[in-house]
């Protein structure tokens, strides 16, 4: 299966047609998102929920877009995205002496949670890809792996 068929629904579909304008879309929506969820008050599930589809989209989209676009081998990208997740749980736990997501209660906590949330989906798609063709397992294997380890 050719790797742009693997991408994940919608971010792939965004560039199926073009790369530079499907990125722009999902950049977009991202900010749309961001800027919506730091601008309520208090949880309102429209907004979380919109941020963490356009996170799911956009992280996917970043893995894609450096193995695809930029050559990086899944295995580096895999090792990328851990040291930036690793990067944003250091840096939260520095600045905020916590890393529970109980005490969000902050912009520079949410901030940090989002974060987080970019990074794991981005490392997700590059470990299931790493397991899916680099290591051979295929796509089912992959999903099974991650199932269990959740």
């Amino acid at each position: 299966m050719d790797d742009r068929r693997r991408r994940s629904a919608t971010s792939g579909y965004l560039a199926l047609h073009n790369v530079i304008v499907g990125g722009a879309i999902e950049i977009l929506v991202l900010i749309i998102a961001l800027f919506w969820q730091f601008n309520t008050r208090r949880y309102f599930a429209a907004a979380y929920w919109f941020l963490a589809l356009a996170i799911a989209i956009s992280g996917t989209g970043a893995a894609d877009t450096m193995h695809l676009h930029f050559g990086v081998p899944y295995a580096e990208l895999t090792g990328f995205w851990t040291v930036v997740l690793a990067i944003v749980f250091w840096q939260w736990h520095r600045s905020e002496r916590t890393l529970s997501i109980h005490s969000i209660t902050t912009r520079p906590r949410e901030a940090y949670y989002w974060a987080t949330v970019f990074a794991t989906f981005a490392l997700g798609t590059a470990v299931g890809d790493l397991t899916a063709t680099s290591l051979h397992l295929g796509y089912l294997a992959s999903a099974t792996l991650s199932r269990r380890s959740s």
